[in-house]
C-alpha cells in the first residue's frame, strides 16, 4: 500500500499517522510504499490515536556511493567516491579520502559504517639472546586510537590553503613572528626555534611549501586584509586590550583572526591568510612560572586552525586539536601531533589538489 493510501485509510478510521521513511537501495520494489506499521493491522486502536507507519524510500545514487562500504587500500569503486568528492580519482582508499568521506556523510545526516579504518599496527617485541639458546617474543597487536578530527568551514565549504592559484599564486606560505619587542633574547630564540622546526614538520606533513621566514613588523587586525601580506601565518605579540584580544580576555592563551576568499569549487573556499594575538601577559606567567615548553602544544594547536583545522571537544587527549591536549607525546613538555591531526593535515595540504576559481 502506498503512503498516500494508507493516511487515507486511517483518517476513515479516525485514526492519525505517524510517518516515518527507511532507506531502501535503489532496485527495491518497495519505495513509497508502508513496509511496517505499529500497533499491527487487525489490532484494536482507539479513535485519534496514532498509527506509526514506515515508508520505503530509495536513496539516490548519489547517496548510495556515499553510504557503500569501502575499503582501505586501492578499488575500483573508491575511484567513483573520489570523483563525487572532488578529490583525485586515484582509486586509493587513504587518510585524504577518509576525511572528505566523512566530512560529506556527516553534513548529510547519513550513516558512517561503511567508512573503513585504517589497519591496526602490529609491533614485534625486540629479540633477546642469551647464549647457547636465542628466544623470541611473540609479536602483538596494538589498536591505535580512533582518529578525530573536523575541517573548518565557511560559507557552506571547507577551508584550506590553495598552493596552486592561478590568480592569486601562493607558492610558498610564509609564516613570521612578531615579538613588539616584548621577549628577550633567550625567550625569542625559543619560540623562534619552535616556529622553525615546526613549520618544518608541517610542510612534510601537507606537502605545502610552508617557510618559517624570521620576524616581522607586520600588525594584526580583525578586520581581516585585503591582499596578501609579506607574511601569511601571523603570530603577533601583545597584551590584551591591543590587537586581538580585548581586556576580558586577559587571561586568554591566544586568539586568531582569518581572512577567506570564496570560490566556485564544489567543495573548498580559500584561505588566504591567518594570524594569532599571542598574550604577552600569559608570556610572562610562563617565564616566570613554567618555562617555554608550556607554549609548544598551543602554538601547534594555533598552527592548526590557522590551516583549516576546526577545534575539538575539550578532553580529547589524543588530539592536539582538542585544547590542552599533548596529542600522541608523552606529556605537554613534549606534544606531539594525533592520529586524526595528521589526518585532517594531510587532507588540507597538497594531496586535495587545486581549488577551482
Amino acid at each position: 500500500m502506498t503512503q498516500n493510501a494508507a493516511i487515507d485509510r486511517l483518517d476513515n478510521y479516525g485514526l492519525q499517522a505517524d510517518v516515518s521513511f527507511v532507506a531502501l537501495p535503489l532496485t527495491t520494489p518497495n519505495n513509497g510504499r508502508v513496509i511496517s506499521q505499529s500497533p499491527t493491522e487487525m489490532t484494536t486502536a482507539e479513535v485519534g490515536s496514532v498509527v506509526e507507519i514506515q515508508v520505503g524510500e530509495t536513496a539516490t545514487a548519489e547517496e548510495e556511493l556515499l553510504t557503500a562500504t569501502y575499503v582501505w587500500g586501492p578499488s575500483n569503486e573508491t575511484a567513483d567516491l573520489q570523483q563525487l568528492l572532488g578529490l583525485t580519482a586515484d582509486g586509493f582508499y587513504g587518510s585524504g579520502t577518509q576525511i572528505a568521506h566523512l566530512a560529506v556523510l556527516n553534513s548529510r545526516g547519513l550513516g558512517t559504517t561503511g567508512v573503513p579504518t585504517p589497519p591496526p599496527t602490529t609491533t614485534a617485541a625486540p629479540t633477546t639472546t642469551a647464549a647457547p639458546t636465542t628466544t623470541m617474543q611473540i609479536a602483538t597487536t596494538t589498536e591505535p586510537p580512533i582518529p578525530q578530527y573536523e575541517i573548518q568551514e565557511w560559507e557552506g565549504k571547507r577551508l584550506r590553503w590553495d598552493y596552486c592559484d592561478d590568480d592569486r599564486y601562493i607558492d610558498t606560505i610564509w609564516v613570521g613572528l612578531n615579538p613588539n619587542d616584548h621577549f628577550d633574547a633567550t625567550w625569542l630564540a625559543q619560540w623562534e626555534e619552535f616556529l622553525r622546526t615546526t613549520t618544518d614538520d608541517l610542510a612534510d606533513m601537507t606537502g605545502l611549501d610552508l617557510r618559517y621566514g624570521g620576524t616581522t613588523d607586520l600588525g594584526i587586525t580583525a578586520g581581516g586584509v585585503s591582499g596578501r601580506q609579506v607574511v601569511d601565518i601571523l603570530f603577533w605579540v601583545g597584551p590584551a586590550g591591543t590587537g586581538l584580544l580585548t581586556d576580558s580576555q586577559s587571561e586568554y592563551w591566544a586568539r586568531g583572526a582569518y581572512t577567506n576568499n570564496q570560490r566556485d569549487d564544489p567543495v573548498w573556499n580559500a584561505r588566504i591568510h591567518a594570524g594569532t594575538h599571542i598574550n604577552f601577559a600569559v608570556q610572562t606567567e610562563y617565564q616566570t612560572d613554567w618555562d617555554f615548553y608550556a607554549n609548544k602544544r598551543f602554538i601547534m594547536y594555533s598552527f592548526g586552525e590557522m590551516l583549516g583545522l576546526q577545534r575539538l571537544a575539550d578532553g580529547i587527549d589524543t588530539e592536539i586539536m582538542s585544547w590542552g591536549s599533548w596529542g600522541s607525546g608523552s606529556s605537554w613538555r613534549n606534544p606531539d601531533w594525533g592520529p586524526g591531526d595528521r589526518i585532517a593535515l594531510e587532507y588540507v595540504g597538497a594531496s586535495s589538489g587545486c581549488i577551482d576559481l
